[in-house]
């Protein structure tokens, strides 16, 4: 089995091919040879280099889905940010991803005592992973309560057979759990926020849950995971 430098040597010769191919304007075959790169040695820039040829052959859906990718591989390499946003320019959809979050920071905004407060809160909207959560000491607070486990499993029940939560989903799902459960206060909606918006916290965490079914429709530089997305990792994560 070939080492490892030498797979990261053959996909960097792959990916010069690549580009000499794509500034010829054979985009097929750059495309095909960035694959081949990616297949070897995935890099941020060969998937960000992929989504440009994708965008010149107008597969804008898939060139997002490559600085997507781009990002998950180095999320400090900046291009396929600024890529996207171009992308979203020329499919017309950046105008809504703004005015979606001043939405959701007039929402926020009342809830936080300062703009860094206000930064904080819309960072829970993208930034999610269910193991970080649970290894923090404030997870293992929450759960040590007893019925907090009763509670998660019962609030996955109901948001997996139900539909997207709004404000008057929210209520719904709440108003069902402390009947079916009994508890109340941070006994109900510590283990609530722990396993949605990532902290136990206060009210302000509920405003975020709110914002998620709808932010994970919009097409941001970094995905929302909305609140099916959010229980099934967690849940996972705990078990």
């Amino acid at each position: 089995m070939p080492d490892d430098t030498i797979l990261k040597e053959r996909a960097h010769e792959l990916f010069e091919q690549a580009y000499e191919l794509q500034m010829k304007g054979e985009l097929d075959a750059a495309a095909a040879l960035y694959q081949q790169s990616i297949e070897l040695h995935a890099t941020a820039e060969a998937h960000t280099f992929l989504g440009w040829t994708y965008s010149f052959q107008g597969r804008l859906e898939d060139a997002i889905e490559e600085c997507h990718r781009a990002i998950a591989v180095d999320p400090d390499f900046g291009n396929p940010y600024n890529d996207i946003g171009a992308y979203l320019i020329e499919k017309g959809q950046l105008e809504e991803a703004i005015g979606w979050l001043e939405r959701a920071a007039a929402l926020l905004g009342p809830q936080a005592a300062d703009p860094a407060a206000l930064a904080d809160l819309l960072s829970l909207l993208f930034q999610y992973d269910a193991h970080a959560i649970l290894a923090a000491p404030e997870a293992h607070t929450v759960l040590a309560r007893d019925g907090a486990r009763e509670v998660i499993r019962d609030l996955a029940h109901t948001v997996l057979e139900g539909p997207e939560v709004d404000s008057d989903r929210f209520k719904e799902i709440v108003t069902a759990l402390k009947e079916k459960t009994g508890h109340r206060g941070r006994d109900l909606f510590h283990p609530i926020r722990l396993s949605l918006a990532g902290r136990a916290g206060e009210g302000e965490l509920d405003r975020v849950i709110l914002l998620l079914d709808a932010a994970a429709k919009l097409p941001f530089a970094v995905p929302v995971k909305n609140v099916r997305q959010r229980m099934l990792e967690f849940c996972a994560a705990l078990d």
